[in-house]
C-alpha cells in the first residue's frame, strides 16, 4: 500500500489533527520565534525550532492536500461515510 493510498483512506479523526496542525502551524511557529528571540538561547537553536515547526506545518498541509485532492471538484469517486451521505441524498 502506497503512502498516498494510506493518506486517502485515513479515518476522520487523524485527518482533523493534520488539518489543525496545518492551520495552526505558522502562527505557532511565529509565536515560538517571538518568545524564544527574547531568551538567552543561541540563535541557531531558535532557528532550528522555528524551521522544525514550519516543516511540520508543510507536511500537514501536504497530507491535507493529498486527502482532499479530487474530492473538491468531484473527480474523486471513492467517498468516505461523511461524503457519501449527501451524495446519496442528492
Amino acid at each position: 500500500m502506497t503512502t498516498v493510498h494510506r493518506l486517502e483512506s485515513m479515518p476522520r479523526s487523524p485527518r482533523r489533527v493534520w488539518v489543525l496542525t496545518g492551520l495552526v502551524g505558522y502562527p505557532a511557529a511565529y509565536g515560538v520565534l517571538a518568545v524564544l528571540k527574547g531568551t538567552a538561547l543561541p540563535a541557531g537553536l531558535v532557528l532550528t525550532v522555528f524551521l522544525l515547526i514550519i516543516a511540520a506545518t508543510v507536511v500537514a498541509l501536504w497530507v491535507s492536500y493529498v486527502y482532499a485532492r479530487g474530492r473538491i471538484d468531484g473527480r474523486r469517486v471513492r467517498l468516505d461515510e461523511w461524503d457519501r451521505h449527501p451524495a446519496v441524498r442528492a
